[in-house]
């Protein structure tokens, strides 16, 4: 099989019936995610805009009434957050409920428990004990997003399985052999292509050098990637002026190892953010657990204060 056969079989295997219907169900189950997070989105900041335009109407008041009803479902919803972790750790609830319904809730509830108390608060300070609960909230809200970001970086989706640093190195080789054909040809861009491979392998273990080889490797793919492109495109003119391609076949081929060649770049920074993601997740496991516990408590010192004094 020639290079220009080989190109237009990997073109077709890759957009076979088979994988092309897949891509169509998860777009739609893409879309209706999107949508249905939107009208979440757009509802909650609804609320919250009505809150702020009327904060100094009185329309109710934090210790009785609405505002207090407010107050106790957001922080019930924020004691709630605890079944996610119980549920993922012990099971409490049995295996017939799957972890992943928890992590919505706990989504879910993670930002309709503050908008809530923030209703409550009528977006006033108030008392010290009553600054320091809505500070410590704020705080665990800010850094459940934080983890949030950090989650979809090492997962399939925000509700997909743990990815795995295997999963991008199978890709990245399976893409390498994709190309193997005109890597053959450019030995070079072949040895240069195993040496950033072999580099991912090597990210550090600690925080601050991880971040420095982190953004290190990525300039370098940049600047390589580039290299490699320029340098496989010459590959590809001469088989063109070996074979007699036309015009429209030159335009295929090359289109088919850009893209191609941007695929194997994806797969390689992802292993690169794989490694880097997977030991924030775990810095950031550390510090958000002492911070809900700090949330816990100015909260009931807060309801305390309240009812007593």
């Amino acid at each position: 099989m020639n290079l220009a056969e080989a190109l237009a079989s990997q073109a077709f295997a890759r957009t076979g019936g088979s994988r092309n219907r897949q891509r169509s169900a998860g777009a739609v189950a893409r879309v209706f995610g999107f949508v249905g997070r939107g009208l979440f989105v757009g509802m909650m900041a609804f609320l919250l805009f009505g809150g702020w335009i009327n904060r100094d109407e009185q329309a109710w008041v934090p210790d009785h009434g609405l505002g207090y009803a407010l107050g106790i479902v957001g922080g019930t919803l924020m004691l709630l957050l605890l079944l996610y972790p119980l549920q993922k750790r012990w099971r409490i609830f049995g295996k017939w409920l799957k972890v992943s319904h928890f992590f919505r809730l706990h989504m879910i509830f993670g930002i309709l428990g503050p908008v809530l108390i923030l209703l409550h608060s009528n977006f006033h300070l108030g008392s010290i004990n009553g600054r320091v609960a809505l500070f410590s909230m704020l705080v665990v809200v800010f850094s459940g997003l934080v983890g949030r970001y950090i989650y979809r970086q090492i997962h399939h989706g925000l509700y997909g399985s743990r990815a795995s640093f295997e999963d991008f190195r199978i890709e990245s080789r399976e893409i390498s052999q994709d190309l193997s054909l005109l890597l053959d040809r450019d030995p070079a861009v072949k040895e240069h292509m195993v040496e950033l491979e072999h580099q991912v392998d090597s990210t550090p273990e600690s925080f601050f050098p991880s971040l420095l080889f982190w953004t290190r490797t990525r300039i370098t793919a940049a600047i390589s990637y580039q290299s490699f492109k320029h340098r496989l495109e010459r590959v590809l003119n001469n088989e063109s002026k070996e074979k007699g391609w036309d015009r429209q076949q030159m335009r295929d081929r090359t289109r088919e190892v850009r893209w191609l060649l941007g695929t194997h770049k994806k797969a390689l920074i992802r292993m690169l953010e794989f490694r880097f993601y997977e030991r924030m997740f775990s810095l950031w496991h550390i510090l958000h657990l002492p911070l809900f516990i700090m949330m816990v408590i100015t909260g009931f010192a807060h309801v305390y204060a309240v009812h007593v004094y």
